[in-house]
């Protein structure tokens, strides 16, 4: 087993304080009747989702279960607000639950910051294509033969939060550590979470 260096105890440590929060979250936020939802639906939690049709899988933070309906409830710690890549998560993480679970979505909510503040996403038709649309952009892409330019340095890339999705950006900054990934060209992820 690998010692744990100083930079792994600081993301262990972040782990675990962004697990406290959305745990502090949860359980002022315990009553479902808020969000139209039954008190008696069986509440998921960590919902591993995967879409067959998207080609994305990831991991929904809540999702409540009636026995005609599925809600999905997700849970962002920084953001006062909605960011379009929020939006696209849960609508993917939301398609993603429909086809595997068989049942429709009743609603889709997004939790910010410590408080809770909840937004809906509505997951219209046009919403569901544009998600369609995006990720299937993203997926030619990562599987092409042309990945757009980055003006990244080898210390941006050892940074990035996209690192694992970029193949570019990936393999650049594993040559300049000289790892034995870069050697096996490091694989491209397509976990949208």
């Amino acid at each position: 087993m690998a010692a744990v260096t100083g930079r792994h105890q600081h993301a262990i440590a972040n782990v675990r304080r962004r697990q406290y929060q959305r745990q502090a979250m949860l359980s002022r936020r315990r009553n479902l009747s808020r969000f139209g939802i039954a008190e008696d639906a069986r509440v998921l939690s960590d919902v591993y989702v995967c879409s067959q049709k998207l080609g994305c899988h990831g991991i929904a933070d809540m999702m409540p279960e009636t026995a005609t309906s599925l809600y999905l409830i997700e849970f962002k710690i920084s953001e006062p607000k909605p960011v379009k890549g929020h939006i696209f998560q849960v609508a993917a993480y939301a398609i993603a639950a429909e086809q595997q679970f068989n049942k429709p979505i009743a609603g889709v909510f997004i939790l910010y910051g410590d408080k809770g503040k909840t937004f809906e996403v509505q997951l219209s038709a046009s919403l569901r294509r544009q998600v369609e649309s995006t990720v299937t952009r993203v997926s030619s892409l990562l599987n092409g033969a042309s990945m757009p330019d980055f003006p990244a340095s080898a210390e941006q890339c050892g940074q990035c939060e996209y690192l694992n999705f970029c193949a570019g950006g990936r393999l650049e900054w594993l040559r300049k550590r000289k790892t034995p990934d870069a050697e096996a060209g490091a694989g491209v992820s397509h976990d949208f979470r």
